[in-house]
């Protein structure tokens, strides 16, 4: 990767894809042929317009004037005009499009090497309905006072497991009822959805969520390292998908990746067509890498490393999973490269929209966190049981968190693909903004884009 007026030269070394331009200002795309390329190459080691041949300044202008290359004094007008509309400086933090996420329990039936909730496992702690109360109570407070609709549209529900026993089972259905128009999306295991099934209120149900790594033994090997599991478990996870398939109800397969079990994808994915699970037009599977947020690239080195990392996006390049960012730093930018042909690019100046009532996450602590928890003194903007708090301030804060608010950033010619890395990341590893891989000139010199 190379920077060359506001773009990224992309695939300059590979020997496998076609190089291609990257506006990081326009979003503008462009293959280039080998005659281009090689024009290129030399402008970028004359650094200057005015070093520029007769050909090199021939095809500087045409770029030019397809809005590949934008000049210094265009970038700065069109950063000036950002600033000018003070398009990220918020007053009120609140919004009307809001959804919530409710952790039911910290406890599970599994026990995964890899997740976060193994730091407080001593003390796993559990929902009640009081708790749910004052959820209701702490959302009704608040959006009363900005004269919001207080029913969001969707609630997520996650744990630990939050189909685990009776208890969190009976659970979901007071969230259900205490909020009977909202939609709800539940992130479980699988172990037990046969065995709650009629049980569930699938009427209110929008998705499921299920975690499976790989096939029987796989799966098996990775979600129970420190326990045995129970004969036909997992047979008894894939009934319960079909179940919810054959009633209609939409099931995302989400499969945590690493360097153990990332090739074995495509033998899991074919198990799932076998299985009929796979052909289902209510059916996604999602995939990602282990992280670990305080990691400069937001990775959990136990199960990969940079160089996993490259290994996994080479492995998925030929594939229709090609485009999938593997990174959480490679998201913005995957995103604006493999954009619809029509679809517009904008430059955005803040990587989430963050706001009060907009993703928050009730924790069975009786903590608010901004957004989903993955370790308990992070995130906190407020408190709803036993008593009911909110930090404003800090939430103020965090929606006017902006790249065109930070110096460095500012300066910086990634600005419009990192956006500062997401809040929480960055708050993980001590930081206002975190550049991630962007700061690495390995990691932007070996990355490869299948584009075409």
């Amino acid at each position: 990767m190379a920077l060359i007026f506001n773009n990224l030269l992309l695939n300059k070394n590979s020997k496998k894809y076609t190089p291609f331009l990257f506006n990081l200002i326009s979003g503008r795309r462009k293959m280039l042929r080998d005659v281009e390329m090689n024009i290129i190459t030399t402008m970028i080691s004359k650094q200057s317009i005015l070093n520029f041949n007769g050909e090199e300044r021939a095809l500087y202008n045409k770029l030019k004037i397809e809005k590949q290359f934008i000049d210094d004094d265009e970038r700065h007008q069109i950063e000036q005009k950002m600033i000018e509309n003070r398009c990220f400086e918020l007053d009120n933090p609140y919004t009307n499009d809001f959804t919530f996420t409710i952790q039911a329990t910290q406890d599970c039936n599994m026990s995964c090497a890899y997740c976060f909730e193994n730091d407080y496992k001593d003390e796993r702690k559990y929902l009640s309905k009081e708790h749910i109360d004052a959820i209701a109570e702490f959302y009704n407070l608040y959006t009363a006072k900005q004269d919001i609709d207080p029913t969001p549209p969707f609630i997520r529900i996650t744990g630990g497991e939050p189909l685990l026993n009776l208890r969190t089972v009976e659970l979901v259905n007071y969230i259900a009822s205490k909020w009977n128009s909202s939609k709800l999306i539940i992130i479980t295991n699988g172990v037990n959805i046969l065995q709650y099934y009629n049980k569930l209120p699938l009427g209110q149900i929008d998705e499921i969520i299920i975690s499976l790594d790989g096939v029987k033994s796989t799966h098996l090997s990775r979600r129970y390292t420190f326990s045995r599991p129970k004969d036909g478990v997992y047979e008894n996870i894939i009934l319960g998908v079909k179940k919810l398939l054959k009633d209609k109800v939409s099931v995302v397969i989400n499969t945590a990746l690493d360097r153990n079990n990332y090739s074995e994808y495509y033998e899991f994915k074919n198990y799932l067509i076998e299985e009929e699970i796979a052909t289902s037009q209510h059916f996604t599977h999602s995939f990602g890498s282990v992280m670990d947020m305080s990691n400069k690239f937001d990775l959990d080195e136990d199960f990969n490393d940079i160089n996993d990392i490259f290994e996994m996006k080479d492995y998925f390049s030929s594939t229709e999973h090609y485009r999938h960012p593997i990174l959480l730093s490679l998201e913005k930018l995957s995103s604006a490269i493999y954009r619809p042909k029509n679809k517009p690019f904008s430059p955005q100046h803040m990587y989430c929209n963050t706001r009060i009532l907009s993703k928050c996450y009730f924790s069975c602590n009786g903590r608010v966190y901004f957004c989903e928890c993955w370790d308990e003194k992070k995130g906190i903007i407020g408190e709803y049981f036993p008593n009911i708090s909110l930090d404003e301030k800090a939430v103020l804060e965090l929606a006017n968190r902006s790249i065109m608010n930070n110096n460095n950033c500012a300066k910086c010619a990634y600005k419009f693909v990192c956006l500062g890395s997401c809040p929480k990341s960055a708050e993980a590893k001590g930081l206002e903004m975190s550049c991630g891989i962007f700061d690495n000139d390995y990691i932007l010199d070996n990355l490869e884009f299948n584009y075409f």
